[in-house]
């Protein structure tokens, strides 16, 4: 018991992942937009039980809470509908629709409150605060602390009304019984769907990680290198800047399998990998195209820039072979070509050329960074 208590307060810290936030503000937005249009589908009925069915009791006790409360909740629904689009175009922008989604929360069920207090001269029910709590735990379970707030706060507000406001005792305490009942059983629905959208969230970060990390080197793997070098062209096309790409080639990796075995063979592209993967920064991507080649994505850098970061590189080889003291090579050619931006190279025009490079650098033969 100890350890699910344990185990469940670590996933409360992930709301603070904004992915998740994000990712679940959006489901919400929606929900919330099934609210909405369904209030505005069962609000004729309300209208006509409060000021057709009741209109003899209700003109004399509190019509005006009931106008006030369907007045305002047409007029929130209305708004709402109207900055739908905005609020789910600026999601990952800003806060401002997790607060509003936060906001109109509290207030539906504020208003069911109200409503059920007010209903106890008529109707003498709390049936409109259970269906709405019920539907908000299952709209919104991604914040389960402020959803146990907002709960506990519109429960003592309905018990505090129905103490002041009912029509026998009777109807009174089976009143507070109802509202008792719903308020553990949202607690409880929230709580559940929350720890599910947890779990969910997570497999599907593992399944992504495993899809786009290369198993050996933990970097990147082809598929999601070649995604971020598309991301980087384009970036480069539309803000005019420089865009170099370094294939690299390990020396001798088939000798080293066939003569020390796969296994020292990973050894090896593991240790490059972990040279290249220190030179990494805002502007220096790096991913495994393949068995023994690696592609670096330079941003924003001069080639001259480049070559010396492919010289670095190299004497961090040089320096690894004496501290290794491996019967193998440590060690790998390079091949770089600076994109020109302003014509339509695609990605694998660009990786063959930078390919080509190398093969010309390793084999001692001139080169140039031009297809």
């Amino acid at each position: 018991m100890k350890n699910i208590i344990i185990d469940y307060f670590k996933l409360l810290s992930l709301y603070k992942n904004k992915e998740f936030r994000d990712a679940n503000t959006l489901a919400a937005l929606k929900h919330l937009r099934v609210l909405s249009f369904g209030i505005y589908l069962i609000l004729p009925y309300f209208l006509y039980i409060d000021f057709v069915f009741f209109k003899n009791i209700i003109f004399k006790k509190g019509w005006y809470v009931s106008f006030i409360v369907h007045a305002t909740t047409v007029l929130i629904c209305t708004l709402f509908q109207v900055c739908f689009k905005f609020l789910i175009n600026n999601i990952h922008k800003s806060s401002i629709a997790n607060n509003v989604v936060k906001g109109l929360v509290f207030i539906s069920l504020f208003f069911a409150v109200i409503t059920c207090i007010n209903a106890q001269t008529l109707t003498g029910n709390v049936n409109y605060y259970f269906i709405m709590a019920l539907f908000l735990a299952f709209a919104y379970p991604y914040d389960p602390v402020y959803m146990v707030k907002i709960n506990l706060i519109n429960y003592a507000l309905i018990i505090a009304g129905l103490y002041k406001h009912h029509i026998n005792d009777y109807n009174k305490y089976n009143n507070i019984v109802i509202a008792t009942i719903t308020l553990f059983i949202s607690i409880y629905i929230v709580l559940v769907l929350y720890k599910m959208k947890c779990e969910e969230f997570i497999n599907k970060k593992r399944l992504i990680k495993y899809a786009y990390t290369d198993s050996l080197t933990g970097i990147p793997n082809r598929r999601k290198g070649l995604e971020l070098l598309n991301n980087a062209l384009e970036k480069a096309r539309h803000n005019k800047t420089s865009l170099i790409i370094c294939f690299v080639d390990i020396n001798d990796l088939k000798k080293v399998n066939d003569s020390f075995g796969h296994s020292e063979g990973d050894k090896l592209i593991i240790i490059i990998s972990n040279v290249l993967c220190k030179i990494i920064s805002d502007n220096i991507t790096v991913f495994r195209y393949g068995g023994d080649e690696f592609i670096i994505i330079i941003e924003n850098k001069t080639i001259t820039e480049a070559e010396n970061l492919c010289n670095s590189i190299k004497e961090q080889f040089d320096i690894l072979n004496q501290e290794e003291n491996k019967p193998y090579s440590i060690d790998a050619s390079f091949g770089l070509y600076e994109v020109d931006v302003d014509k339509e190279y695609t990605v694998k025009e660009i990786i063959e050329a930078a390919d080509r490079n190398m093969y010309y650098k390793k084999n001692d033969k001139s080169y140039d960074y031009i297809i």
